[in-house]
């Protein structure tokens, strides 16, 4: 198959907390608990539970598409932002792959999500790939070069509005 990611980001930040005891979570809600368990948000909280982290962390998770639902693979693009830090933050430089099957860890086999592994693959590769779904549960990502002007053109021709 066939996949562009879009222009649409998550941007996911996190810090020390100041207090080495708590967990504070930002998003469109604000959340300040003492263990991992306690969070809400089930993505964030299945992450950090499977990564391994502890409280004394602060984490801001802003998108310029909403979270979830919306059908442009959000949830993924979070999950896998939310790895990304987690793993920047143990001086860690984790692959694309590696943070596609972290992400579909979450989602697919303990959240129990319907769906495949193309949103958490297009979000970690980013860009135009070739994607092929192997029966085992392998996939495997080839980059699909595209000129700059043919980029434009599909831009141009291929608008998503929002409503």
């Amino acid at each position: 198959m066939t996949n562009a990611a879009i222009g649409a980001y998550i941007y996911v930040t996190l810090g020390k907390h100041w207090d080495p005891k708590r967990i504070r979570l930002s998003y469109s809600k604000t959340e300040n608990v003492g263990t991992v368990r306690e969070i809400s948000h089930e993505l964030v909280r299945e992450a950090m539970h499977h990564f391994g982290a502890k409280p004394g962390l602060e984490i801001t998770t802003i998108g310029q598409i909403p979270g979830k639902g919306i059908g442009l693979g959000s949830s993924s693009s979070t999950t896998v932002g939310i790895y990304h830090a987690l793993a920047a933050h143990r001086g860690m430089d984790p692959s694309a792959e590696w943070l596609a099957e972290a992400a579909c860890m979450v989602e697919l086999t303990l959240l129990k999500h319907p769906g495949g592994k193309q949103d958490q693959y297009a979000a970690a590769f980013g860009g135009i790939n070739h994607m092929t779904f192997n029966p085992k549960g392998r996939v495997t990502v080839k980059e699909i070069n595209v000129p700059e002007e043919a980029l434009k053109q599909m831009t141009h021709r291929f608008p998503l509005y929002y409503t």
